[in-house]
């Protein structure tokens, strides 16, 4: 298994503990559903059993810019930071060159094959 505090210790070469970019639950609009425990793939949030709520864990592991846990409260629990902060550290860090870069990467490399012929 990938170690997580590496795997997201940087987002397009900025590092990761330098952006203000991850989500706060407001507890006393939280509910307790488990909806955005259960749909965030990235490990950031951990349950509280005695107050039957979640915590947010792991900061850092959220995906930069990504809302889907807020979009998917009912009970608008979730809040992010300013989106207009994080675009001012993309263009101060130069992110939207490096993003180039790495897109740029991804369409040369090879279409990953799955052992299937065309036939």
């Amino acid at each position: 298994m990938v170690d997580e505090n590496k795997k997201f210790s940087e987002w397009h070469g900025i590092p990761r503990d330098k952006i203000n970019w991850n989500p706060n639950v407001d507890k006393s609009k939280c509910i307790g559903c488990g909806m955005y425990i259960t749909g965030c793939g990235r490990n950031v949030y951990d349950w509280d059993s005695k107050e039957g709520k979640p915590v947010v864990a792991r900061p850092n592991n959220c995906m930069v810019g990504c809302v889907t846990c807020s979009n998917t409260c009912l009970f608008s629990a979730i809040s992010f930071p300013d989106k207009e902060e994080l675009r001012k550290i993309i263009v101060e860090n130069g992110a939207v060159s490096r993003a180039k870069t790495e897109l740029g990467k991804r369409l040369e490399a090879p279409a990953p094959t799955t052992g299937k012929t065309d036939s």
